[in-house]
């Protein structure tokens, strides 16, 4: 059973990724879509469901369990596995390159939702002409889905 702790229904943040637009307020940079037209055939990202909660715990002497003191929920690392697919994959595989970059953050999309994103490993690129395989890894520090504006603080 999935808890809803976003306030929204959890099938929502589960959905299929739709793009990647960096945070650099540059035109020069491009975006990338994951889907199928844009030359991209995703496996389900690991991290985009899930969150790790880290529980500090008391127990008293002779006390059967423990007192929960406090939670922290963790940054979510998400890793994005795929496959390039269509035509003009080395074009594809150098736009991936130059949007993916560690220098920048972006925002993760999954429909209406996203995630404040920085690249934790640039995108590993299998070395073939076609249907090359990649993966890349990305830590979102404010661990939640957001629909509207997200304050960028709890990004950094």
């Amino acid at each position: 059973m999935a808890i809803d702790l976003l306030g929204i229904q959890p099938h929502k943040v589960s959905r299929d990724l739709s793009g990647y637009i960096t945070l650099s307020g540059s035109n020069q940079i491009p975006n990338t879509y994951f889907d199928y037209d844009g030359g991209y055939l995703i496996n389900k990202p690991s991290g985009i469901d899930t969150l790790s909660i880290n529980l500090s715990q008391a127990k008293g002497i002779n006390q059967t369990g423990a007192k929960i003191q406090s939670t922290n929920i963790q940054p979510r690392p998400v890793t994005i596995t795929g496959y390039f697919v269509g035509d003009m994959q080395p074009e594809k595989k150098e736009k991936l390159i130059s949007v993916i970059r560690p220098d920048l953050g972006g925002k993760l999309y999954a429909d209406d939702f996203y995630l404040n994103v920085w690249p934790t490993s640039t995108p590993t690129i299998e070395a073939r002409n076609q249907g090359a395989r990649f993966q890349l890894s990305l830590l979102a520090a404010y661990p939640y889905w957001c629909k509207d504006e997200c304050s960028l603080m709890n990004s950094i």
